[in-house]
């Protein structure tokens, strides 16, 4: 009986810190003037057993108009690969807007903190608010990497914007788009870039000058473009299978692990492996 009992409290307590399988949620959190309708807050819940200290937090923002087409909402846009990242044990929320700005990204991420510290929240309790990334693609990628810059984000914009003050671990831009938009020396933590080589919608030359300031004056990071890849190929996967971000995918995985520290992955070690793999046409570390 005592070892039943001891098998049962075990089973207990792995089941209260086990978040539902890629549970996808979504949230409405309010209007936006320039985009055509409100801005949702999807949420992919991890599988896994929940960390001492709660999730790594990962908010996505998708790119121009793919909301209404491939966007985190839809099975055959952006939603496979954030459920891989979900799948790594990393709580994902993305910002479903057609038209992405920082402070759309900013209101998820708010909106999300503030239920984790909501004892009446189904999301109590469930993250890590010292592990938190951004990642996006096209003028997504542009609005985490405004929302990542310090100067542009909560912090800035002071309490009376209803936005939280974040301290960013790291972001992800794939494609991005607007470097204009945001001061690359200002973010947080360490970005990876990643370009396509056959992209001429943002090709790795429209933002490159910005990775060399991220590079030179700012976090530092990598820049990686894969050869074959357009703009959008590897946000939506493969045509012909639509399972992840393609090619983007095995790279972003790691490249969480190294940022979030689990110990298994560096920013180097990445780098150097996709230096030496011949699809990838440029690989630039700083």
């Amino acid at each position: 009986m005592a070892t039943l009992c001891a098998t049962l409290s075990a089973a207990l307590l792995v089941a209260a810190t086990v978040a539902p399988a890629s549970a996808v949620v979504d949230d409405e959190v309010g209007g936006n003037s320039k985009g055509n309708h409100d801005l949702g807050c999807r949420v992919i819940e991890p599988s896994g057993p929940m960390p001492v200290d709660g999730y790594p937090l990962i908010v996505w923002a998708d790119g121009w108009y793919q909301g209404n087409q491939n966007g985190a909402d839809t099975t055959t846009g952006y939603l496979p690969g954030l459920e891989g990242w979900a799948d790594e044990g990393y709580f994902v929320v993305a910002a479903t807007q057609w038209s992405m700005r920082d402070t759309d990204v900013l209101r998820c991420l708010t909106w999300i903190t503030d239920a984790d510290v909501d004892a009446d929240s189904t999301y109590f309790g469930l993250i890590d608010e010292s592990k938190i990334g951004l990642a996006g693609h096209s003028q997504g990628a542009g609005a985490v990497l405004k929302a990542g810059d310090g100067e542009a984000n909560g912090k800035a914009k002071g309490p009376s914007s209803g936005l939280g003050s974040f301290d960013i671990t790291s972001v992800i831009a794939m494609n991005p788009y607007g470097p204009s938009f945001w001061s690359p020396a200002d973010i947080d933590g360490p970005v990876l870039f990643l370009g396509g080589g056959q992209d001429t919608t943002t090709p790795t030359d429209s933002f490159f000058d910005a990775w060399v300031e991220v590079r030179d004056d700012g976090p530092g990071g990598l820049l990686a473009e894969y050869g074959p890849g357009d703009h959008n190929s590897e946000a939506f996967g493969d045509p012909a299978d639509t399972s992840d971000f393609g090619a983007f995918q095995e790279i972003t995985e790691r490249w969480w692990q190294a940022v979030f520290s689990d110990g298994s992955e560096t920013i180097d070690s990445i780098a150097d492996d996709y230096a030496t793999r011949s699809d990838w046409s440029l690989v630039d570390r700083g």
